[in-house]
């Protein structure tokens, strides 16, 4: 559930630069309130997070979601140029060398 407070109160608090991190030209506060297994749920993923074995876990996905990042922005990995699954497979091995190329250089 989302609570959200009105643009003509947010405009004439004296806490508003503390309250609101919005860069709108009517910034406003808005609240999400959860059920309570959804909260302790994300209370815990939250602190999970803070853990060094969380940390090491994450730099192996951190690396593909670079590589897929990289795809996306330079490559154009979203997208198939071709139609049918053979070509677009085709596609992305092409990719994934141009990637493999362009990290040999760097």
């Amino acid at each position: 559930m989302k609570i959200k407070f009105s643009i003509k109160d947010c405009r004439i608090c004296p806490s508003r630069q503390q309250c609101i991190h919005s860069e709108k030209p009517y910034p406003r506060r808005t609240l999400t309130v959860r059920p309570q297994e959804q909260h302790e749920a994300l209370q815990t993923a939250r602190s999970r997070q803070q853990t060094a074995a969380f940390a090491q876990e994450y730099t192996l996905q951190e690396g593909f979601e670079h590589t897929i990042s990289q795809g996306v922005r330079a490559f154009d990995l979203r997208r198939s140029r071709y139609i049918g699954l053979s070509k677009t497979h085709l596609q992305h091995v092409g990719i994934a060398a141009a990637i493999n190329l362009v990290r040999a250089v760097a």
